[in-house]
């Protein structure tokens, strides 16, 4: 098995005010297609979803972490969290020659503090499995693989982290314009 944990903390601030920034993030169906890597693969209810990480590592192999996750808003504090939430059937562990998946767990916490006219955004993202090698790295050593893993890992968390950040902050501005500005 591989065992992978990856953690990202990022602080950004955002063109808009609090109550337009949180708005504009709350509504999880709108920001999921910000997060690179991440694609929506059920929902079960309004705010209560299964999500798939992946990606393609060393040009060798694809890796597909499966998660089902709560969103929770609580516009008191301006707190935004997906948290590991049980859903439907939980995804087996399984591996072919360039390929391993299994089920996982995904979290992120988006914190919002007025800033003026604009909004500092605190956010963190973790991501962690155990997936079953591939056949194509079965000669590998755990020790060797984990740590391979784990630094592809962590690149992969802050990419998909800065990213979501850096696009959904460009569509804020116009997205505020046509709704108002919440």
């Amino acid at each position: 098995m591989i065992t992978i944990s990856g953690r990202a903390q990022l602080t950004f601030t955002l063109p808009t005010a609090v109550t337009t920034a949180f708005h504009f993030y709350q509504d999880i169906h709108r920001i999921l297609p910000y997060l690179p890597r991440i694609q929506l693969v059920q929902t079960y209810g309004d705010q209560h979803l299964r999500l798939c990480y992946l990606s393609r590592e060393l040009n060798a192999y694809d890796v597909a972490i499966y998660c089902d996750v709560q969103a929770e808003a609580d516009p008191t504090s301006y707190t935004i969290r997906l948290t590991s939430r049980e859903g439907g059937t939980p995804v087996k562990a399984k591996s072919s020659f360039n390929r391993t998946e299994a089920y996982g767990r995904y979290t992120s916490t988006s914190v919002f503090y007025p800033d003026g006219d604009r909004t500092r955004l605190e956010y963190s993202l973790e991501l962690a499995a155990e997936l079953p090698k591939p056949w194509a790295t079965k000669l590998v050593p755990d020790s060797i693989m984990d740590a391979i893993a784990n630094s592809i890992t962590n690149h992969r968390i802050h990419e998909i982290a800065s990213g979501f950040i850096m696009k959904s902050a460009l569509d804020i501005p116009a997205w505020a314009a046509q709704n108002g500005n919440p």
